[in-house]
């Protein structure tokens, strides 16, 4: 499981960043992985994802490359 610590690290890292458009991180300590999204309006909004699982039980690599799919039509739609 990814520890608090890395999460409120990224938190201080995508506010430190100055953007009109979302930004997005991603956590992993090799066996999860985490997605975390920052809406900055009035107030910074932040959202995270459930931990995903690339290992084979989990076998969930082809949802976090699906989502990295997606994030990159974002970045080029935006």
């Amino acid at each position: 499981m990814v520890q608090k610590t890395a999460i409120t690290d990224i938190f201080k890292s995508l506010a430190e960043v100055e953007s009109r458009f979302h930004l997005f991180g991603i956590m992993t300590n090799g066996d999860g992985i985490i997605f975390v999204k920052l809406t900055q309006q009035d107030t910074p909004q932040y959202d995270i994802s459930r931990v995903f699982s690339p290992a084979p039980l989990g076998n969930e690599l082809y949802t976090v490359l699906q989502i990295f799919k997606r994030i990159g039509q974002i970045i080029v739609s935006s």
